[in-house]
């Protein structure tokens, strides 16, 4: 069977319906957590985002020991989940 153009204008439809309530979810997520975290910790992210991800970099850019920059990163992923989970609700 062929698609009509019904039913393929409503899958594009519903595919962008679907992306955009992934782009709301994440915008509120972010600003939920960039608001959460400490000054402390927006520095760290946004200096491990510069590193390319590397948590050793962002430590030793931020002259921190390694175990810091791990717990610091859990404390931001826990905040993150938080504010995932309050979006979702």
């Amino acid at each position: 069977d062929m698609p009509n153009d019904r039913n393929v204008d409503m899958y594009v439809w519903q595919e962008q319906q679907s992306r955009q309530q992934a782009q709301r979810f994440a915008v509120e997520c972010l600003s939920l957590t960039m608001q959460a975290l400490t000054v402390k910790e927006r520095q760290f992210l946004m200096t491990f985002d510069a590193l390319d991800h590397d948590v050793s970099a962002s430590a030793q850019a931020l002259r921190m020991s390694a175990i810091d920059a791990h717990i610091l990163m859990e404390k931001i992923r826990n905040v993150a989940k938080r504010a995932a989970e309050l979006v979702n609700a």
